[in-house]
Parts: C-alpha cells; structure tokens; sequence
C-alpha cells in the first residue's frame, strides 16, 4: 500500500503542493496520506479530494493576515526594513502572550471537510504532542472523533510563539515536529510499504528511515525555500513551481540539480567534453564537489544560467543552454564560463 508523508514546516509547505501536482500528473495514486503541522493541513485537504481549493489557498494566501499582522509590516518584513508598525505589532503580540490564532483557525475551519473526508477511500492520518508530559499522538481520521478534526489539524500545527490555547478536549498541545516532523514511521508502523516522503526542511525531530522491506522516497527542494513563517507571497509561489519542477525531475529521471534538462547520454557529455583539458577539468571538479564529467558539466552550465537569472521553471535542453552560453556569455574572464564555452558540438 503506499503512503503520502508531507513534512511539517510552516509557509514551505507550500512547496509541497506542487510536489503533489507532479505526483498526480505522473500517475500515482495513494491509499494513505500522513502529516506532520502544515503537512497535516495539506494532507487532510488532499486525502479529501479538496486539491484544488487548496492550491487556490496557497496562491491567494495572506500569511501576514493570517498571523495578525498589519500590510506595513508584511512590506517591512519584505523589503527587510524596521517600521514603526513592526514594533508596534511585536508589541502587541508580546501583550497577547503570543501570535493570536482566530483568523487561521477560521480559515481552517472554512477549508477542510470532515464528512468529505470521512467518506474518502484515501485514510488520513496526523501526528501532535500533549504539552503535558510531552506524550506524542499518532491518530487516523476514524480515531479522531467527529466533530474534532480541525481541533486535531490545530494541535499538530501549534507552535511556540502563538498565543497559548486549549485546543482538544481543554488540554494543550505541541506541533507535531516535537515528535516526528516527517512520519514516515507511522506510515510503516501501520502497514504502508510504499512510501513518498515530501520533505522542506522544517523545524522539529526527523528521523531518517531506511528499510529493507518497504520503498522509500523522499523528495527534497532544490533550493532554499525560505523561512517557516515566510509573508512573502513571491517565495511561497515560487516553492509550489519548486515543488513541481523537482519532483517532475525526479519522476522522470531528467537531468540537472537546481534546473531541468531533457536526458542526454554520457556519450554527449563525453564528446562536448573531449577537447577539456585535465587540469581545466580538475578545477571544476574540485569547485563543484563532483567526481564525473557529466556532472561537471551540468553543474556549470547550472551555476551560469543562475547567475545570469535563466527561469529554472521549464524543461531545458542543455545542448541549447550550452549554444546559448557560447554566443551571450562568451569572453567573461571566469573559469566556470569559460569551461562551457570550450565544450565543442560538431558545428559550434
């Protein structure tokens, strides 16, 4: 049976909808989705068949809204400036005994259908932590009682800084990264064998899994997707392209790091390679940690189309990318440009 592990981490969460995205379009299905925090929200509206309002939540999102915060210090925040009104917002939230929750909370009531969920064939799970004892909890949607799944969702979500609450049953609970930020042992523990693991690098406990009698994948961003409480809504849309893109790449078994190129054989790099010399060669090797040419070279080429601004949110053909370098970037003075454009076709 395969399971779906979206990994708690607040505003990066948002990478995992285009994860998702990919996923879908390449076919898979799941029996089972799992998550930690914001994983627990995705999930929940994922394993309910809710994806599409969803991801419309993540495009129109306003997290400043959302955390109480006033649009001058979002900007603040965003053109990384002090303001007056962000001192006054740290004021108040220091007043309230932390980030007042209401408005999220009625997001999250409004999007996530219990009884539609309930219905799904997809089972939902969650992890949260009682902040007394610290006592971890591992919960299905038919153990959670009807009524309380948003109250669950909450719990799994809190974390320290927001304004202390009694969420389940009057007692106080922890995000579920104090537990497990990434559970793909509960999906084990309950049967699951064939396990994606969406992984952003959130605050909390990560446990790696390695198993000798399930599959396991995890998928991880590329690049830096930016901070748990991130309020700007440029980050949050490029981590959903992030998502996808990396994860149409790992799929499809294409080419690249931090881009995406079509595959080419290690005959191609070998031959554009021929005329490299050793010394030429071991000097990009050592710059980008890599053992082989084809490496080398992606790694290159990579490292001038992210210097130069190229969009990495598209399928590239890295024998156009490395034409282009030659006739736009040629005669730069640097070493690494320098090596993509000695890489030789039959016709330059």
């Amino acid at each position: 049976m395969r399971a779906l592990i979206l990994e708690g981490g607040g505003t990066k969460g948002s990478y995992e909808i285009g994860a998702y995205e990919a996923l879908v379009e390449c076919g898979y299905k799941f029996d089972c989705v799992i998550g930690a925090s914001i994983g627990a929200f995705n999930g929940a509206m994922i394993a309910s068949h809710r994806f599409k309002q969803l991801k419309k939540f993540w495009q129109e999102v306003n997290v400043g809204e959302l955390l109480n915060l006033s649009q001058t210090t979002v900007d603040a925040i965003n053109e990384n400036r002090l303001s007056f009104h962000f001192f006054k917002d740290v004021v108040n939230i220091i007043k309230n005994k932390g980030i007042d929750l209401d408005v999220l909370i009625m997001h999250l009531n409004n999007l996530v259908d219990e009884k539609r969920l309930r219905k799904s064939k997809i089972n939902f799970g969650l992890v949260t932590v009682k902040r007394k004892n610290m006592e971890p909890v591992e919960i299905f949607i038919k153990d959670i009682p009807e009524g309380k799944l948003t109250e669950y969702i909450n719990a799994s979500c809190y974390l320290p800084g927001f304004k202390k609450i009694k969420l389940i049953d009057n007692e106080y609970y922890f995000d579920g990264g104090f537990h497990d930020v990434c559970p793909v042992n509960m999906a084990l523990n309950n049967g699951y064998d064939d396990i994606i693991a969406v992984r952003v690098h959130g605050i909390g406990v990560f446990h790696k899994v390695e198993s000798d009698s399930a599959n396991i994948v995890y998928l991880e961003p590329s690049r830096n997707i930016g901070s748990i409480l991130t309020v700007n809504k440029r980050i949050i849309l490029e981590n959903i392209k992030m998502g996808y893109y990396d994860t149409i790449r790992y799929l499809k078994g294409y080419d690249g790091y931090h881009f995406v190129f079509k595959n080419r054989s290690n005959f191609f790099y070998n031959f554009i390679g021929r005329n490299i010399t050793d010394r030429e060669l071991r000097r990009i090797k050592g710059f980008f940690k890599v053992t082989d040419l084809k490496s080398a070279i992606i790694k290159s080429v990579e490292y001038v189309l992210e210097k130069e601004n190229h969009d990495f949110y598209q399928i590239k053909d890295i024998r156009k990318s490395i034409k282009y370098i030659k006739k736009h970037y040629r005669n730069t003075d640097h070493f690494i440009y320098d090596f993509v454009c000695n890489l030789k076709f039959i016709f330059n």
